[in-house]
Order: structure tokens, then sequence, then C-alpha cells
């Protein structure tokens, strides 16, 4: 959207947050939880890997068309909040709003974080978790982020390189968007099922009856007053 933004709005200022891909993947998992009003569909996270790189690469491409880009990320915000708000407020010409600033935590990005080493070490599945992890390792590292280094883990998720074919691993996320599927599934109401089963054309004919019965009812209702 920001090409859009910058032709809409010439004068743009865009501020460009980048946040670890583990938590941006994992948060964007969550279906429900407390105080949670909105609503997500799970997907298997090796497909919320790609979509997180997919994202910042359309991000990259768009970027030379913009004129006021400012860049951060939030790891290095939430280090000193108050250094990146004034930086900011020099960026746009304005000045930080004194006594309004909520505090800022670390512990958001830590638990999931937290979580992966688990999936990573302990889990069922936790092939599948090695598996992406040395897929998608050297792809984050460009932009600064790691899905080992600075856990807490030891090399013995690498020790299996080389043991795994590609065919193996593609099987393991086969079965995981498979997972996924059935959770969206089994989440949506009876009527939203049908419809992801049932060929369009079908669907098709269920909407012409429909309509051929809200007229004929609408008819009968006419003729009777």
């Amino acid at each position: 959207m920001t090409r859009f933004m910058q032709a809409a709005f010439p004068n743009s200022y865009f501020i460009m947050i980048k946040r670890h891909p583990i938590a941006v993947s994992m948060a964007t998992q969550k279906l429900k939880g407390p105080g949670i009003v909105w609503k997500l569909k799970p997907a298997s996270l090796h497909y919320l890997f790609e979509h997180w790189l997919h994202c910042h690469r359309i991000f990259q491409q768009d970027k030379k068309y913009l004129n006021n880009v400012y860049e951060l990320t939030y790891e290095d915000y939430i280090q000193d909040p108050a250094s990146y708000h004034r930086e900011i407020a020099a960026f746009m010409g304005t000045r930080v709003p004194e006594g309004v600033m909520e505090e800022i935590t670390g512990a958001y990005n830590k638990k999931y974080l937290d979580r992966w080493r688990e999936l990573l070490t302990n889990s069922f599945f936790k092939n599948y978790y090695r598996y992406i992890a040395r897929k998608y390792e050297s792809r984050f590292a460009p932009h600064g982020y790691s899905l080992v280094n600075g856990l807490g883990l030891s090399e013995e998720i690498f020790e299996e390189r080389g043991k795994l074919s590609g065919e193996i691993g593609a099987l393991y996320c086969f079965g995981a968007d498979v997972a996924a599927f059935l959770r969206r599934f089994w989440t949506l109401k009876p009527k939203e099922q049908m419809k992801q089963w049932l060929p369009e054309f079908i669907l098709k004919r269920i909407r012409r009856a429909r309509q051929r019965a809200l007229l004929n009812r609408r008819k009968t209702g006419a003729v009777s007053t």
C-alpha cells in the first residue's frame, strides 16, 4: 500500500517497523485469548514465514518510489523508545508529546520466542520445526534475524543437515498445511463449511433456487394483500 499512499498523498511520511518473523508469524496464528476480539485463520508456520518474506520483498521494491521513509525494528525500539520517539518526531518535523508514552516491554516478543524454542526441542513435531528452521535461517539472515541464534539453543537442530531429504521436508510441510486447513474448517459455521466443500456450480444452483423461492414468496404476499 505504500506506493498507493505515496501517489494519493505525495507528502506522506512512512514509518516502517520490522519485527522478528517468529513473533509476527505466531501472533498471526493465534485465534483467541484474553481480551482478543478479532479472529484470524490459522496457517502453517512455514506458510507464514513465506508471507513475512513476501511482504518485506514487496516493500523493498516499493521503497525506492517513496519520498520520506523511516525504518526501525521493534527489537531496537523496545531497547530505547525515547530515542526513537525523538528521531521520529524530528523526521516528521514535529515534537514528542510529553507524559503520554506508555511503558515499553519486551515480554510480547519473549513469549513467542520461548514457544519457538519449546517447539524445536520438545514438540512431537520437532522434526518439522527443525526442518523449517534450517530452510529459512539463511533467508531471514539478510533481514537481521535468526531462527536459532540468541535463543539459548545448541547446534543440535543443524546436526541432521543432509539426513533429511527435501522430499521428507516437503511432506512435513504438506502435513502442516493439511492440519492448518482442518483447524480453519472446524472453526467455520456449518454454512461456511458447506461453501468450502461444495463445487461452485452446485453453490450457484443453490443461490438461484433461493432467489426463486424469495421471488415466489414476494409474489404470493402481493396477491394475498
